[in-house]
């Protein structure tokens, strides 16, 4: 297994999203999390894509259909909405992204990060 998980600024991603993964030909995962300005937040930001993409992995998800549905969701994102793509029901990865969050919101009680700050800072971007 090869992955590789690289803070990139914000302007820096494929789109518009806090965090990315993707699997290249070679089969290796590449993660690119937006610099949040705490090392904590860029880990939790970080654990949440991998635990996603290996989920979808093995569900079988199409790693494109997810970058559609994304792209599509920021797209007609509106003024004010803060909600992240893989909480809408109708995404393809729906179930992995919320397991992913599960597991991100245990991570940060035990860095002690107060997750209204941590959400605050993901949604400035």
């Amino acid at each position: 297994m090869n992955v590789s998980i690289q803070t990139v600024d914000h302007e820096d991603q494929r789109y518009d999203t806090v965090g990315d993964w993707r699997f290249a030909d070679d089969g290796s995962l590449k993660i690119t999390v937006s610099q949040l300005g705490d090392a904590r937040y860029n880990a939790l930001v970080a654990v949440h894509e991998l635990v996603e993409a290996l989920l979808c992995q093995h569900d079988g998800v199409d790693q494109d259909e997810v970058d559609a549905f994304d792209v599509a969701f920021e797209a007609a994102r509106q003024e004010g909405n803060v909600d992240e793509p893989g909480m809408d029901p109708r995404a393809p990865y729906h179930f992995q992204h919320r397991i992913a969050d599960g597991i991100e919101r245990l991570l940060a009680v035990e860095l002690e990060v107060d997750w209204g700050h941590y959400e605050r800072a993901v949604n400035s971007l």
